[in-house]
Parts: structure tokens; sequence; C-alpha cells
């Protein structure tokens, strides 16, 4: 049997989507099914669009034969070096997450990078590759506070790293960042 859903742009209760060159990747998120029930998603999608103008769904590893994250919505996503990146988020119970995963765009297989250390449980925050670290900025905590932190994942090493840095940075919207200089006004 096939559930029809709609995705719930509205209620502010977001997917998770990248885009990179002619492809979107999309992950979890909340649906309402016909029933009326908010169901939270744990499933990756990509579109690409023909020269014609199609638009073609495809629906990636969906962790059966593996790992993959729980279903989640407000997660954080980048791409970096062939691997899409998915950090935090909330679960269905609304707890908030603090797990990493990355998909292997080319072998369609996802894995869980665990520290002993690293950011607090947060959804929606902005998530960026910088040389060969994942930096993660911002947020929102389990105590509804904006968070203006950052850390850095070091996809080498497999290890997160709290940065001290020298310019202000200034959470704008859900999943942005923006740098700003100490002397601007």
């Amino acid at each position: 049997t096939t559930e029809i859903y709609t995705l719930s742009l509205h209620d502010a209760l977001p997917i998770s989507a990248i885009a990179s060159k002619d492809t979107v990747y999309v992950f979890g998120g909340q649906a309402l099914p016909r029933n009326g029930e908010r169901t939270t998603l744990g499933d990756l999608w990509s579109a690409t669009i023909s020269e014609e103008g199609v638009v073609s769904w495809t629906q990636l590893n969906d962790g059966v034969d593996g790992a993959h994250p729980s279903a989640r919505y407000g997660a954080s996503l980048c791409l970096f070096d062939q691997q899409m990146y998915l950090f935090g988020g909330r679960d269905d119970s609304g707890a908030f997450l603090d797990d990493l995963w990355s998909f292997d765009i080319t072998r369609q297989k996802w894995k869980q990078h665990k520290t002993e250390a690293g950011p607090a449980a947060r959804h929606s925050a902005a998530l960026v590759p910088f040389a060969t670290y994942v930096v993660v900025h911002g947020g929102v905590s389990a105590k509804r506070n904006e968070l203006n932190d950052a850390w850095a994942y070091d996809t080498n090493a497999g290890r997160w790293w709290p940065l001290d840095v020298n310019f202000q940075l200034r959470r704008s919207e859900e999943h942005t960042s923006e740098l700003q200089s100490p002397n601007a006004s």
C-alpha cells in the first residue's frame, strides 16, 4: 500500500534540502498523509531536471541494507567531496538530536560519525564545508535558545573541534549564517 503525502511547509516543520549542480537532495521533514496525522520522515530523495524541464525524483538508499539516520525534521545538510553530511534536527517525539551522518552519493551508503565530544543537540543550524572540515554554526537548542557557537568536524581525523573565533558570528535566519567584521556598524 502506498500513502500519499503532502509536504507541510506552512507549519514551519522543515524538510532539509541541498543542491549540487543539476541535483537537489531532500531528507526527512514532516508530511501530512490524507488522514491528517503528521508523520516525521527519514527518507532521502534526489531530484533532477531534464533539459526539457521534466523533474525526476529518485528515492536513494533507505537504509534497509544498513545503518541510516532516524526520521527527523530541521536537520542541517551540506555537500563535501561526494558526501552529503547531515547533522542534528528533531525526531518524531520532538527530541533534539546531535548526531552526524554522511551519505556517500556514489556508493549510496549512510555512515554514522560517532565522537566522544561535539556540538550540543540542535535543529535549524547552518552546516557548511570548509577545507577538510564540516562546520556547524548556530541553530536552536532544546531549551529553545538561539545558539551562536561554531564547531568544526575534521573529516580526516573524525572528531569535532570547538571554534574560538575572532569575528562575530550572527544567526540571521534558520539554516543560514553570515560573517560580520567586528568593525561593521
